[in-house]
């Protein structure tokens, strides 16, 4: 039988199952393996690659030293109606955001809205997902998650020589009453790191002004990053002040340190809109209004206009019917851990429900 990894593209029902099996071999429990699972091909589905299963050797590594623990469950540790604090307990950030966004979104239509932040929460993946949970199920979504320690991050502040930040990103959603709704989900550096690992995985260079080398001189090379460069902030001062606000709100469950100045977090708030105004005639509006932006007419050297959320819709669809592209380089790095863990890619099962999932 021929290895699957000799092929370039793949379908997102073998990847669910695969990267299902890498990681309940790596101790992970199954049922918390499905949603890692789900939420990481989810991400290459709409495009985001950045997000998707190129994340799995990070994990592993992370799982492999004691920092991430496999089979932890999160565990409400404070509940005043609509603030919540929830601990992860350091296991998979994914199950404990996904599992904190159905909280709130429950709780939101018992009472209106409800905010849930984290203690020890790893990386949650991309925030998207979690908007477009509560955009579906009729709410405004709001997730943000972000890390701050002087002269210890991965992004500079603007006017500053030292990496401060990590990237940071803020997600909303909305619904729009189709399967399309909209979608705000980026970081708040020029791009999430996780790009800058997309273009070293495919030999590509990155755009003018995204980063700078060790020396602080802007540089196309995402090895610059990786040898001591740094990420700039987006829109100059106004994007530097945007990567203080996940710090701050992910500080509500008491996680500064003050010892080391360091803050981090993640914060969740998911709004019920029937709490204001009937959601179908929202939803309604909504559309309409994205539509009549859409109309208007295209810029020179565009096709047509878009509305966030779009891209993730068009990606999905086309990715779903030709695969998931996986450059050599994930491939190569997956496959290292399949020897350590023991799966073989070509004994992988497909599960019917992992088909239906995708279909």
């Amino acid at each position: 039988m021929t290895n699957p990894f000799t092929a370039k593209t793949f379908t997102a029902s073998f990847l669910h199952a695969y990267m299902r099996d890498m990681l309940v071999a790596a101790q992970v429990t199954p049922h918390i393996a499905e949603v890692v699972a789900e939420v990481l091909v989810g991400a290459n589905l709409v495009g985001h690659d950045s997000h998707g299963l190129l994340r799995i050797p990070t994990y592993m590594k992370a799982m492999a030293e004691g920092k991430m623990i496999p089979d932890a469950e999160p565990t409400v540790v404070q509940d005043n109606g609509n603030a919540i604090i929830m601990d992860g307990h350091d296991g998979h950030g994914i199950f404990t955001c996904k599992k904190a966004v159905k909280f709130a979104i429950e709780r939101a239509k018992e009472v209106g809205m409800c905010a849930v932040t984290f203690k020890r929460i790893e990386h949650i993946g991309r925030l998207g997902h979690y908007v477009e949970m509560a955009a579906h199920a009729g709410c405004v979504g709001f997730v943000t998650v972000g890390g701050g320690i002087a002269g210890g991050g991965a992004v500079l502040p603007y006017g500053s020589k030292g990496a401060t930040f990590s990237t940071n990103p803020i997600a909303f959603g909305i619904p729009t009453g189709d399967d399309t709704p909209y979608v705000l989900d980026y970081a708040t550096s020029v791009v999430a790191e996780g790009k800058l690992r997309v273009a070293r995985s495919k030999g590509l260079e990155v755009a003018d002004g995204t980063i700078v080398d060790k020396e602080g001189k802007p540089t196309n090379n995402p090895l610059d990053f990786y040898d001591g460069g740094s990420l700039l902030p987006f829109g100059a001062h106004k994007g530097s002040a945007l990567l203080l606000l996940p710090c701050l709100l992910g500080g509500l469950s008491g996680n500064y340190d003050f010892e080391t100045g360091r803050a981090k977090g993640c914060f969740v708030m998911m709004i019920d809109i029937s709490r204001f105004t009937d959601l179908g005639e929202y939803q309604k509006s909504v559309r309409h209004f994205l539509d009549t932006i859409k109309a208007t007419d295209p810029a020179d050297g565009f096709d047509e206009v878009l509305a966030p959320g779009d891209f993730e819709a068009r990606n999905r669809a086309h990715r779903l019917e030709h695969g998931v592209e996986i450059p050599a380089r994930i491939q190569e790095e997956l496959q290292e851990w399949n020897e350590k863990l023991g799966v073989d890619p070509e004994k992988v099962v497909i599960q019917p429900e992992d088909e239906a999932r995708y279909k």
